[in-house]
């Protein structure tokens, strides 16, 4: 048996990709696109875990932040696997992972990945940058995080169940409806191996 005694565990939160969204100017009052990161939250950091707990108690109005937290509880302590039960995060951070920072967190996502199957159990954006808010710092937090999620499942079919009101933003997503008038919607890229 070989054994790398090089080999240092990874306990920090495992960038995917970089999402442009888009960002206030402080002076001038404009967006302008914004280079932030989709990462996958880390089961096994202490300081991810404590980042998302940060997240649930200021987030106050996020009806999804608590959900969101005790799915990274029930990773960390084996209640569900983390080959499956996945949580992603969409920061301003750009480097430094090792230390996510609660308040640079913009969206996070709770999803479930079996196989060309992906459901998104939870989707939450900061409660000020949900579109509509007066005064956002950032817009298009939500279809950014999407987006990434698009693009690392691109083989996968989408499926989630929406609120009412957040159905027309999952429509704008290109999600469809399962039926007529269900809140039950998914999204399929051109793949040919996912029937639906």
């Amino acid at each position: 048996m070989n054994i790398n005694n090089n080999y240092t565990p990874n306990f920090k939160a495992k960038y995917i990709s970089t999402v442009e969204v888009e960002k206030m100017r402080t002076f001038t009052k404009k967006y302008k696109d914004t280079p932030v990161s989709f990462v996958e939250i880390n089961h096994k950091n202490k300081k991810d875990i404590k980042a998302i707990d940060n997240v649930a108690k200021k987030w106050k109005t996020a009806i999804f932040a608590d959900n969101i937290r005790d799915t990274v509880h029930n990773i960390a302590d084996g209640y569900l696997s983390n080959k499956y039960a996945k949580v992603y995060a969409l920061t301003e951070q750009t480097k430094n992972f090792e230390n996510l920072k609660s308040k640079d967190i913009l969206c996070l996502a709770d999803i479930n990945d079996c196989d060309n199957f992906l459901t998104i159990n939870f989707l939450q954006v900061k409660p000020e940058y949900i579109s509509g808010t007066k005064s956002q710092k950032f817009k298009h937090v939500g279809s950014g995080t999407i987006d990434a999620i698009k693009k690392k499942y691109k083989n996968h079919l989408i499926s989630l169940y929406s609120t009412e009101k957040a159905i027309p933003f999952y429509e704008n997503q290109n999600f469809e409806h399962e039926s007529i008038g269900s809140k039950y919607l998914y999204w399929k890229s051109d793949f040919d191996g996912v029937n639906v």
